[in-house]
């Protein structure tokens, strides 16, 4: 089968079930229609007999408590809207498995030779912390303390970085208990400049007072405080006592961090706090509650406790049969995954190659909004108060589809169900044939994944003997981490367990390291970035890490370039490819720019994610389940609109016999979930609360996606001690071994004394010329290539050269080197070529004349040979232009690629490789071409067809013996000249190289981009099309050239 994979999955796994079976949502609805009063009474029973439920209203709302306690104290009637938010609770406490305080919980179990999974007893253990946003306000407060500030060490900023003669940084305001981040900028002083200096790793106020006393002998004490006071009000410096969000629970730190700085009272009253929250319950928190509002500063209750749930087992153990079957069914499905793609992503390489080429530059130089290219959204700079509040609406893109081979089959599956009447969309092994071939596929597969989803069974027996379903959540990368981190706090065995998981599956070496992004956007997000330290390195940006400091990799010591198509990160101090990963399910997509990035290129370039997409059908009516094999890739589900349930009038009102008909019409089940995105409510759809729930949905958004439910009790194979129905999740860490990490470590240049920029009226003119590709070529050879050509003559300009480009409008660039000797007759050139191509302008032509800065690819050809490369284009560019000048018409045109290949032939004989040497840098140019088209079979087959085809006219183009049949003597005669020419400057670049080519990876890199240089000049338009067919050929060719000479 093609597109499959070898996934391996670990040894252990991740169980996630709701408090409460599903039997008990199932019974309680028996109830509703025929007797509301006695459900009535039923649900009020369930949470009072139940302290444990009370504890979960509590914990999630202990305003819902203090109203349901009220009602239950005075035996009084509840009001319908507390009626329906017990049912949603209830709900969501029996048939949801996402850990939510008391609500669901989680395990973590072996994989072994059987099913075996039992639990202990009906108590369970919970582990409770202050929520995030209050210990942000705490330790903010605390911060005030005048006894304190000056007490603590500060360090700098973790985003601040040096911009010319001022300091940037960002900073926030709390507004509404939200952050409102601002990038601000500070000028440097010789006093400023050494604080920051002694405080990168952190240092005691006092200190700092001291160092800064002492370099301004004439500044008095107060001043110095003062100046200090507004360094740290202003975000430039962090107390030690920012929270951290990795490592130990930072409110287990913080008693030791204030020892000897505050009173004792005030660290006793934070170790009881931390007691209280270890021991549970609502007493203890009410006493939690009330110590921080005696003490400390104030806050709302349903603000202050999270709490997580954890499940104890007799036994926990998943059958490997079942795990290894899902692994493999999932790795048959591989050709259903797409590279990940971010537009952001996409445009910032593209704007970074247009703006830095091949160089290698600070990563926070590259990010800055203003004098970088900026990512995405780059946020607010700019302080614009008339456009305060003012939110432009955004046009919404039209839905388009990009019809695919896998677009079609996924049309072609569900129209077969549809034409069979079913809700069940069977999909074949077949239908996956149909798919292209990606053979770049295992390489590109992340080397550390995730299966999620949940498994239907009705008992243990009957899974382990393979007669059950596996609902696909996700398979997805690129860390099992990912989604694993945030559980490690509470369950010291799964936090040892993904430890190991790391080190097998994304270790570090001598060229790269992994490091965890540490940010914290949000005080309230921290409570689900928390996790352990669970990488050898962080990255800090605007977040407090848990590494020493030589663990971490500071955002100002990180620097980016592109190399082949992927972004590179490198770390200056340890030079070594930094892989960015975020060990948490955070949705980054509203965060700052350095953050998004750093997420965003986890993915880059991966099939990260495997997941059944409808694709153009996604808003259909009703979409069918989608099952391969034992696998459900995808539920079924019904799209309700409110304006199909509008009465006459418009109006739209719960109307229960309307509703009731349009959910039979359109073959609702009765157990369905109101789904947005990930979060799903299961209701009754045949009971006055569940038609409720769904109206207030339709009235809120217009529209309700609803979904089948399929953990149904007879389908749980997962029972409590009383033998009842648990739906459940399981989670569980897959490799790839595989899975290929592409980074290339860039080379660090030394401090160089040749010149890399020019501007205009320097050594170098550097002119773009706009319009389209068939102008700008008959502009050149006609009218500039002559031109040029009597300014050499007349030793006014020393060379020139040009290349192809699109920014996104096509245009050549011509690089013109002036004659020092000559300056004024250089200067008036200037002038004298816009007076040349004035006419061409004003017919329309060229549409633009752009004069711009040369900036030399040093990173590419290298300082020591950056001019012999430049010397090597002018000779190429002449000879190219001569020859384009013969092409006319079509006839010419088919000419071109078969005089591209005798050049592309000669440049490496002139480069001294023979056959065998040219085949080898074929086969690897072709092939990496070859991905980058996302090759298949059908463009194998077509590539193969084309050899097939021109074989005859290559051999006899390539054979100098037939120049003169082929009528191109004149055309090879030019490429002769640029041997000529370029003998001396080829010898003197080889040498470096040991006189021959490709001598290592250095040299291959730069005779490839010489190939590549080459390509560009010769054909009008689509040139990486063109390498691509050419290259190959050239390979073919070459493969058969060889043959032949061995058979001789």
């Amino acid at each position: 089968m093609q597109n499959k994979l070898t996934l391996a999955h670990a040894e252990y796994y991740l169980l996630r079930r709701p408090l409460l079976p599903v039997n008990v949502f199932f019974e309680i609805n028996e109830l509703v229609n025929l007797n509301y009063d006695e459900f009535e009474q039923a649900l009020l029973s369930k949470y009072t007999g139940n302290p444990e439920l009370m504890e979960a209203i509590y914990t999630a709302s202990p305003e819902l408590y203090a109203e349901f306690f009220k009602v239950t104290r005075n035996n009084a009637k509840p009001d319908s809207r507390l009626m329906l938010t017990l049912y949603k609770y209830l709900s969501r406490m029996s048939s949801r498995c996402t850990p939510y305080g008391l609500f669901a919980g989680c395990s973590t179990g072996r994989i072994g030779n059987q099913t075996n999974i039992s639990y202990k007893n009906a108590v369970h253990r919970k582990e409770s912390r202050l929520d995030m946003n209050y210990v942000n306000e705490l330790i903010n407060h605390l911060q005030l303390m005048p006894e304190l500030k000056r007490t603590l060490s500060y360090s700098v900023n973790t985003s601040l970085y040096a911009k010319g003669e001022f300091y940037r940084y960002i900073e926030y305001q709390i507004e509404n208990k939200k952050r409102q981040y601002t990038l601000a900028s500070v000028r440097k002083s010789e006093f400023l400049e050494s604080l920051i200096d002694a405080a990168g790793n952190g240092m005691s106020y006092q200190n700092l007072l001291d160092l800064l006393l002492k370099a301004a002998t004439t500044v008095e004490k107060e001043e110095a405080e003062t100046f200090l006071d507004e360094l740290i009000d202003s975000q430039i410096l962090i107390s030690e006592l920012e929270p951290t969000i990795t490592g130990e629970l930072y409110m287990n730190t913080l008693p030791d961090q204030l020892v000897n700085k505050v009173s004792l009272q005030l660290i006793e009253n934070i170790r009881k706090i931390n007691v209280l929250l270890e021991q549970g319950g609502i007493n203890s928190f009410e006493e939690v509650y009330q110590i921080i509002n005696e003490n400390f500063v104030t806050c709302q209750s349903k603000d202050l406790i999270q709490t997580d749930l954890f499940f104890d087992h007799q036994e926990n153990q998943l059958s490997a049969e079942v795990t290894g079957e899902i692994t493999s069914q999932l790795s048959e499905l591989y050709g259903l995954s797409t590279k990940a793609g971010s537009e952001d992503l996409d445009e910032f390489k593209q704007r970074f190659y247009e703006r830095y080429e091949d160089r290698e530059i600070p990563l926070l130089q590259a990010l800055d909004g203003e004098s970088g290219i900026g990512y995405g959204r780059s946020g607010k700079s700019d302080h614009l108060p008339l456009l305060e509040g003012i939110e432009p609406g955004v046009k919404k893109a039209a839905k388009t589809t990009t019809w695919t081979a896998l677009t079609l089959m996924v049309n072609k599956v569900f129209k077969r169900a549809m034409e069979a009447g079913t809700a069940i969309a069977d999909l074949y092994p077949g239908d996956l044939e149909e798919l292209e071939l990606r053979e770049d596929l295992e390489a590109d597969v992340p080397s550390s994944l995730f299966v999620f989803g949940s498994v239907l069974a009705s008992s243990s027996a009957e899974l382990d003997a393979g007669n059950y379903q596996f609902s696909l959540s996700n398979c997805s990368g690129p860390s099992a981490a990912n989604v694993l981190g945030r559980f490690c706090h509470g369950d010291q065995v799964l936090f040892k367990n993904v430890l190991e998981t790391l080190r097998e599956d994304e270790p570090d070496d001598e060229g790269k390291i992994y490091a965890e992004i540490v940010h914290l956007p949000e005080s309230r997000i921290g409570n689900i970035l928390l996790r352990p330290t669970l990488r050898n390195y962080e990255i800090p940006f605007l977040g407090k890490s848990s590494r020493p400091s030589e663990e971490q990799i500071r955002i100002q010591d990180i620097m980016v370039s592109l190399k082949d198509g992927r972004i590179v990160l490198r770390s200056v101090r340890l030079n070594k490819v930094v892989i960015p990963r975020l060990s948490t399910a955070h949705n980054y997509r509203n965060g700052l720019p350095v953050y998004r990035f750093l997420c965003d290129l986890q993915k880059d370039g991966l099939y990260h994610s495997l997941y059944w997409d409808w694709a153009n059908l996604r808003d259909s009516p009703f979409l069918p389940r989608v099952v391969y094999k034992n696998l459900i890739l995808c539920k079924a589900s019904w799209t309700i609109n409110r304006l199909a349930l509008k009465d006459l009038t418009g109006k739209f009102e719960l109307d229960e016999d309307r509703l009731i008909t349009h959910l039979a019409a359109m073959k609702v089940p009765r157990y369905v979930c109101i789904a947005e995105y990930d979060n799903e409510l299961l209701i009754d759809s045949q009971n006055n609360l569940g038609r409720q729930l769904l109206y207030q949905e339709l009235n809120k958004k217009g529209g309700v996606k609803l979904t089948e439910f399929l953990s149904e009790p007879g389908k749980c194979f997962l029972k409590d001690v009383e033998n009842r129905g648990l739906a459940n999740e399981i989670l569980f860490p897959v490799s790839n071994k595989k899975g290929v990490l592409k980074y290339i470590l860039p080379e660090v240049l030394k401090p160089v004394k040749v010149q890399r920029t020019f501007i205009p009226g320097s050594e170098w003119a550097y002119f773009k010329l706009y319009g389209g590709t068939k102008t700008t070529e008959k502009v050149l050879v006609e009218k500039i290539r002559p031109y040029l050509g009597e300014l050499i003559d007349q030793e006014i300009i020393k060379g020139w050269f040009f290349i192809r480009y699109t920014d996104p409008n096509h245009h050549i660039r011509l690089r013109i080197r002036m004659n020092p000797d000559k300056t004024n007759e250089a200067n008036q050139m200037i002038s004298d070529f816009c007076g040349l191509l004035k006419t061409d302008v004003e017919e329309g032509g060229l549409y633009k004349i752009q004069l711009d800065t040369y900036v030399r690819e040093l990173e590419r050809y290298g300082p020591d040979h950056i001019e012999n490369s430049e010397t090597l284009f002018y000779y190429d560019s002449v000879a190219t232009a001569e020859i384009l000048n013969m092409i006319e018409g079509d006839a010419g045109e088919s000419f071109r690629w078969l005089l591209a290949a005798r050049g592309l032939d000669e440049l490496l004989t002139d480069f001294g490789l023979g056959l065998e040497d040219k085949l080898g840098v074929f086969e690897k140019i072709s092939d990496t071409f070859f991905k980058e088209h996302h090759g298949g079979k059908a463009l194998t087959v077509a590539l193969n067809e084309q050899f097939r085809t021109h074989r005859q006219s290559i051999r006899s183009f390539l054979d100098p013996k037939q120049d003169e049949d082929n009528g191109i003597e004149e055309a090879t005669a030019e490429f002769a000249k640029r041997t000529a020419g370029t003998k001396e400057v080829i010898k003197a670049i080889s040498s470096l190289f040991g006189g021959h080519f490709p001598a290592d990876k250095k040299g291959f890199y730069l005779l490839t981009s010489y190939i590549h240089m080459y390509m560009n000049r010769f054909f009008l338009s689509k040139p990486r099309q063109h390498e691509l067919v050419l290259y190959t050929l050239m390979k073919k060719h070459y493969l058969a050239e060889l043959a032949i000479r061995m058979k001789s």
